[in-house]
């Protein structure tokens, strides 16, 4: 039986479309801000600062709030309405940054030709962690994640189709690697891909790329399991240097380049430092990066995504919206020589491979009762319960009581008045 990809409404259907492996639709990154004037810090995300925060996209706290599933409804619905196709959208947003499973639920319920892919896991440390993790196993992280993808977010049932993982620096921390054994586990057991938020790095990209993946392997997780998520400076990072990513992608692990859609946005180098602001790659320079690794022949790995974070991304704030991807970076590598062939795989089939991982657990038993026609005596075996009937079974007629196999038996015995039968 071939394996299915699961949204947050049940499995989702054999054709997912347009898919954008790696977004944020309710969620809550304020885990990601620095150091601002209160002004900015605290002021809400409007025409008359959208200057500004462009240039300090994490200084301020409301474009990295993403909280608002009416907003996010608008959003989709105006990318629904752009295209005819199917789109299955991956929401990355791990616990405890503001993952709401329910809204998911009903942003997917409110839209006709939209899939939501929920996904489980942990931020990265810079996030803030729970505290149980930091005394937990590997084992004991795991668990959670595994009850989420066999049976669904708590009292509601949600189904989750997705792992997320992520690293805050070059070298993870203890915690991060412990995090990383963990949601390996998860994946070896259930088979659903995990997808690796890799960090801002201003220096070649090498080091986060094999420690990652060596740490995952090492617990068990299959490369072709892995996605490695390449945004912003991580990807401009696997650029200048790709030799790491690579030899990542010729073993099967997969890579998801995204952070689609920001010309003017700027982010500070690191976190812990201060110094000027360093700009994000913009579409060209992305494109740049996603040709030479197809002619480099890594065209089976990738997977494009827009890889909206932030809010001025979306199309309400002057952004590309959740369709981006699809309606201008796709038609800017057509333009620049790659073929549709290509591109169905970047956007659908490369990712259709990771999401789909999902075996339905096989019908329960039948119970099975032997019956005999009143006229002419054959008996078949049918199941007890008329919801187990499948269309092989013996179907049949009743009539008084009386049950036959064909409409001459039960006209025969009306002949008689009904009487009992010999």
């Amino acid at each position: 039986m071939a394996s299915l990809g699961l949204g947050v409404g049940g499995p989702l259907s054999l054709g997912l479309g347009t898919v954008l492996a790696s977004e944020h639709l309710v969620a809550s990154l304020r885990g990601l801000s620095v150091p601002s004037d209160d002004v900015l810090r605290c002021a809400p995300l409007c025409m008359a600062n959208l200057g500004a925060v462009r240039h300090a996209p994490l200084a301020c706290e409301a474009n990295l709030d993403l909280a608002d599933a009416a907003e996010a409804q608008e959003e989709l619905r105006s990318m629904e309405a752009r295209a005819p196709g199917m789109c299955t959208l991956v929401d990355c947003t791990p616990i405890g940054c503001g993952r709401d499973p329910v809204a998911l639920l009903q942003l997917a319920r409110n839209c006709r030709r939209v899939q939501v892919v929920c996904s489980t896991g942990y931020p990265s440390e810079a996030h803030g962690l729970p505290g149980w993790v930091r005394t937990a196993s590997d084992e004991e992280i795991a668990r959670p994640m595994l009850r989420e993808l066999s049976e669904g977010v708590e009292e509601s049932r949600i189904r989750v189709g997705a792992i997320t993982a992520a690293v805050s620096a070059p070298t993870p921390t203890p915690l991060e690697l412990k995090l990383l054994r963990a949601a390996a586990i998860a994946s070896r057991r259930s088979l659903a891909p995990v997808f690796v938020q890799l960090p801002a790095l201003e220096q070649p990209a090498d080091e986060a790329v094999a420690q990652t993946l060596a740490e995952l392997e090492a617990a068990g997780a299959s490369p072709g399991r892995v996605c490695l998520v390449l945004a912003g400076l991580s990807l401009a990072a696997c650029a200048r240097r790709p030799d790491a990513l690579c030899a990542a992608l010729s073993r099967g692990t997969f890579a998801c380049i995204c952070g689609l859609g920001m010309p003017d946005v700027w982010l500070p180098a690191r976190r812990d430092v201060e110094r000027g602001p360093v700009r994000l790659p913009h579409d060209g320079e992305i494109a740049d990066t996603v040709r030479a690794l197809l002619a480099a022949g890594h065209g089976s790995q990738l997977v494009l995504s827009t890889g909206v974070r932030l809010r001025l991304q979306r199309e309400r704030y002057g952004g590309g919206g959740y369709g981006h991807c699809r309606d201008f970076f796709a038609p800017l590598l057509r333009a620049g020589g790659v073929d549709d062939e290509a591109l169905r795989a970047m956007t659908e089939r490369n990712a259709a491979r990771l999401l789909c991982w999902w075996q339905p657990p096989p019908p329960a038993g039948r119970t099975m009762v032997r019956w005999t026609c009143e006229w002419c005596r054959a008996s078949y075996d049918g199941p007890l319960h008329e919801h187990d009937r499948l269309p092989e079974d013996q179907r049949f007629l009743e009539k008084l009581g009386f049950r036959y196999c064909a409409t001459e038996c039960l006209a025969q015995h009306r002949l008689t008045g009904f009487q009992p039968h010999a």
